[in-house]
């Protein structure tokens, strides 16, 4: 249920200048639920040699106000839902993820799930489709979202990470992931 073959990330800009993005993945296996999260990371994250990740993050390998959105297969895998989290300091003086979707005005949020088999022109775990519960996809209104922490900030990224787990949980573990991506906007 962790297992990815295609991911999708856009970026786009709209009529009135805000920036969007869409997330989109896969799953092998439509039982239960999983999640793919987009990490959008200040600094570089990159994998290193031995399977690990190396990270230039100065607060716990992250960076205050980095960005993760995750793509949610919930309600025993077929219902999508979108949740978004920051990276903040916490009580104790480390770091951790904060839950921040409900800053997110209702109309700036998407999220959907393959409910019938859906035929796609690429390879899908070798396969010509994808059957119900196995793609789900999202689009946010990031200029909104960064605004709602902070009218002055921009968005500034260098590295987006994206993985799987099978747990809504931040800590959760790694199941399944695509190289970090550098990509600087």
């Amino acid at each position: 249920k962790t297992d990815i073959n295609n991911v999708l990330l856009h970026i786009g800009t709209d009529t009135n200048g805000h920036i969007w993005a869409a997330i989109a993945g896969d799953r092998l296996s439509v039982n239960g639920n999983s999640y793919i999260d987009f990490e959008f990371l200040q600094n570089t994250l990159t994998q290193t040699t031995n399977g690990g990740f190396a990270s230039t993050g100065p607060h716990g390998g992250r960076t205050v106000n980095d960005l993760l959105l995750s793509l949610a297969f919930s309600g025993g895998g077929n219902v999508a839902e979108f949740f978004a989290w920051k990276w903040e300091t916490n009580s104790s003086g480390g770091f951790e993820y904060v839950d921040v979707t409900a800053s997110l005005p209702a109309d700036r949020i998407f999220a959907a799930l393959n409910t019938n088999s859906v035929a796609v022109p690429w390879r899908a775990f070798d396969h010509t489709n994808y059957p119900p519960f196995a793609f789900a996809e999202a689009i946010v209104d990031l200029t909104v979202l960064v605004g709602n922490f902070d009218p002055c900030r921009s968005i500034g990224f260098k590295t987006i990470m994206v993985k799987t787990k099978a747990s809504q949980s931040v800590s959760a573990g790694v199941e399944d992931f695509v190289e970090p991506i550098q990509y600087t906007f």
